[in-house]
């Protein structure tokens, strides 16, 4: 029975590092020749899967971005809060709650050549997947203000 139960979560395991392989490949040939020239075909050679095995992981191409959507927006997440932790000036940490988004996307989507397409296939899943990363960003960023508003860093009527 113990058996049985280690084999199974190795199994587990196994599918979740196969599911991460699949992720990570698609994303590569996204940002390469683009969403509508990748084929799951192209996806499943470069994970090293069977086509149906990506099947198994993923119904269509748009499930699959909209996975590799999810699985970049719990980065940048992670980044924002790790930046947000930081104990930091004003302005050093305002650089990496900036690089924690923005050098994100940038690294990872608006370096592609084919940044117009890898964005306009992820618009009708901007609100839902992007949208609570962008207000947590935002809401660390009016902290921050906020915080070097009542310490003095900042005067914001100084700006008007």
């Amino acid at each position: 029975m113990v058996r049985q139960a280690a084999g199974a979560a190795l199994q587990k395991a196994a599918g979740a590092d196969k599911r991460e392989i699949i992720i990570s490949s698609a994303l590569d040939l996204f940002r390469r020749h683009g969403y509508r020239r990748t084929s799951m075909e192209d996806i499943a050679r470069a994970a090293a899967v069977a086509k149906g095995t990506l099947y198994l992981y993923f119904k269509s191409k748009d499930e699959l971005f909209e996975a590799i959507c999810r699985t970049l927006a719990e980065q940048v997440g992670e980044g924002v809060t790790k930046a947000e932790a930081l104990d930091l000036p004003l302005e050093p940490k305002l650089a990496a709650l900036m690089e924690a988004k923005l050098g994100f996307v940038y690294r990872w989507i608006l370096s592609s050549p084919h940044a117009a397409e890898l964005v306009d296939s992820g618009t009708r899943l901007t609100e839902d997947v992007f949208g609570e990363v962008h207000d947590q960003f935002r809401n660390a960023v009016l902290r921050l203000v906020r915080e070097g508003a009542q310490q003095g860093e900042l005067d914001p009527r100084a700006v008007g």
